[in-house]
């Protein structure tokens, strides 16, 4: 998918589907950096964070902490 998290299929003469990518099911990064984690999570895992939950994730780093 290149980062797109979704695979164009042309259907010729009928509008294109695009389904999501079975590699990073949508997510939008390949499996080598999906498989990258901090304290449980992928880089994926941590955008998809509510400011609340985010800010209990990182409570024990001021710099993040301040800037949530």
């Amino acid at each position: 998918c290149r980062g797109d998290g979704i695979i164009k299929i042309e259907m010729h003469f009928l509008p294109d589907v695009y389904v999501p990518c079975e590699v990073c099911h949508g997510k939008r990064y390949n499996r080598e950096t999906l498989e990258v984690k901090y304290k449980g999570k992928n880089i994926s895992e941590i955008l998809d964070m509510t400011v609340e939950d985010a800010l209990e994730f990182f409570e024990n780093i001021p710099k993040i902490s301040r800037k949530l």
